[in-house]
């Protein structure tokens, strides 16, 4: 049994809601009568998509670089502005950038991981492979 919670009417800015998981929640939010402000750092093709699926409304498009602080700041602004105010904010921007596996394997934060798994049995060791596709 989940938590229920009224969604009506509230704004929800969703980072990184162009594609991807940050669309499909963009999504069940708004069926849910949320008011969604669709993020998108560069594919405004993509968000455009996403805006003109999205039940209800009005929901509105912004754009920003949110590892930026300022562009950030910004994009909260414009979107209270906008919108009148933001209720919930889910974070989802991510970066991703392709490396070549040889490359990949080669990366300090790889390295540190390896060596942790090799501690002797009876040690503990915590993995954190957020960072790992980072440059």
């Amino acid at each position: 049994m989940g938590v229920q919670v009224e969604l009506s009417g509230k704004v929800v800015l969703v980072t990184g809601s162009s594609r991807g998981i940050g669309r499909e929640i963009s999504l069940a939010l708004a069926h849910k009568g949320a008011r969604v402000a669709v993020h998108y750092c560069s594919d405004r093709e993509a968000a455009h998509e996403t805006l003109a699926s999205l039940d209800g409304g009005p929901h509105a498009l912004f754009s920003a670089d949110v590892a930026d602080a300022d562009s950030a700041r910004d994009l909260v602004e414009s979107v209270v502005g906008e919108m009148g105010g933001i209720d919930v904010l889910i974070n989802n921007a991510g970066i991703f950038k392709t490396h070549s596996i040889p490359d990949f394997l080669r990366r300090p934060a790889y390295d540190g991981a390896r060596r942790a798994r090799r501690r002797p049995r009876g040690g503990s060791s915590y993995g954190d492979a957020s960072g790992l596709g980072y440059p």
